[in-house]
């Protein structure tokens, strides 16, 4: 049986949300984006008031052109009940509007596995579960949907009563269970798969591991109207299937050493000049950090909780600011009227160097010279490490990097004879 769909806005949000219980849900995503296709699961959903299960298609490239170019396109398993909810978003002048219908599922979703499929084309949207069309959306409104869209899976405890439920702590931990994920591409002309052939498979991960270079765990991220954070502790791998988790959580404290550095040549600065390290760390406090200078190349490492971290170079306090280019990749909130450098701490890292950026720019600083005596004197290594970014000691029969306080980076692979 159908039933009309209750009026929910769920706006997808990277700003810190108003609740702050220790508790952590699990998001992940691929790193590419797919315009049309075919997009199947085998999942389990969690039970439970108050929480959302999901597989679903989206946008996330809208950046700030958000909501003119929102698009949606979900699967939802809400824990209070036995309904399936499948929906698109539109773009809207303030907010995208939506529209969608409900499945009542004659078993619970949540007590086993169970397909889920989305066929994407130009101008229409099927949802089929186990095998069985069960939604059509195929009027003008479909053609909005034409934004390349990522493939999204998240488990949240949402601030949504008369949707969802009451939201209840004690019921955690709860995980929802994925088996497969299958991707077929769009390909009408010569495709061997789903309505009318018209999809060909292109690639499908049985999860016996986390391929780190297909998908995306979101850390440290929030939702507008969700009790908890994502958090990458929340995501597992177990007997081949990918395990979301909500569960509580205690905040980690544990210090991890951040460098930060700088290549001021392009700055001709005096020798009384001074070069500080300003960001969300140290609440902009402008003169608290000074940063040590070696040749043209000013440097610091802080001991930082993990979180998200926001920051910029200043010369003299405030005289001259150093931040990221408007519209760059370097600028962490793209949306924001503040063009700040940033990045992500996660729980478990050794230490972390960010590089050595040019001054006011985007691109990673080498240092050059006309004397060689003076580069050698400059050129220190700060570490080696391998490609998933740990620090290591030198390991034969494996490609490493070799980064140095200059900024420039050497990868070298020893062989053993």
């Amino acid at each position: 049986m159908r039933t009309k769909l209750p009026i929910v806005i769920v706006i997808f949000s990277f700003n810190i949300g108003l609740y702050g219980q220790l508790c952590s849900g699990a998001e992940i995503y691929t790193q590419e984006s797919y315009q049309y296709g075919r997009f199947e699961v085998s999942m389990q959903s969690a039970q439970g008031d108050g929480i959302i299960s999901s597989f679903f298609l989206y946008n996330k490239d809208a950046g700030c052109d958000w909501p003119a170019n929102n698009n949606e396109i979900d699967f939802e398993m809400t824990g209070n009940n036995n309904l399936i909810y499948m929906t698109t978003h539109h773009p809207g002048e303030s907010q995208p509007w939506f529209y969608g219908d409900t499945l009542d599922f004659p078993d619970s979703p949540h007590a086993g596995l169970n397909t889920y499929v989305i066929e994407w084309e130009p101008g229409i949207v099927r949802w089929f579960i186990n095998g069985t069309l069960v939604y059509v959306q195929d009027d003008p409104a479909a053609l909005d949907l034409k934004y390349p869209m990522s493939i999204f899976m998240n488990i949240w405890p949402a601030d949504f009563e008369d949707w969802v439920g009451v939201w209840d702590p004690s019921v955690m931990p709860r995980s929802a269970s994925y088996d497969y994920v299958k991707y077929y591409r769009y390909s009408p002309d010569n495709g061997n798969t789903g309505t009318d052939n018209h999809f060909t498979l292109e690639w499908e991960d049985e999860f016996d591991l986390l391929d780190t270079s297909r998908w995306v765990i979101a850390d440290f991220k929030k939702l507008s109207n969700s009790y908890c954070d994502f958090s990458k502790s929340s995501v597992s791998i177990s007997n081949s299937k990918l395990i979301l988790s909500l569960k509580e959580s205690q905040p980690d404290n544990t210090p991890i050493p951040v460098t930060f550095s700088v290549n001021m040549a392009s700055q001709n600065l005096n020798s009384s000049d001074k070069v500080y390290l300003n960001g969300t760390f140290n609440e902009w406090c402008g003169a608290c950090n000074e940063m040590q200078m070696e040749g043209d190349v000013w440097s610091l490492t802080l001991p930082l909780s993990p979180g998200n971290y926001e920051y910029l170079f200043t010369v003299n306090g405030w005289d001259e600011i150093g931040n990221a280019p408007a519209g760059s990749s370097c600028d962490y909130y793209p949306c924001d009227e503040f063009n700040n450098y940033g990045f992500t701490l996660s729980s478990g890292e050794s230490d972390l160097d960010l590089g050595t950026f040019c001054w006011s720019e985007c691109s990673k600083c080498t240092i050059s010279s006309t004397s060689e005596e003076n580069v050698l004197r400059k050129k220190e290594l700060i570490g080696v490490f391998d490609v998933n970014g740990r620090k290591v000691e030198s390991v034969e029969n494996q490609l490493l990097f070799y980064i140095y306080s200059d900024g420039s980076v050497e990868k070298k692979l020893i062989f053993e004879y």
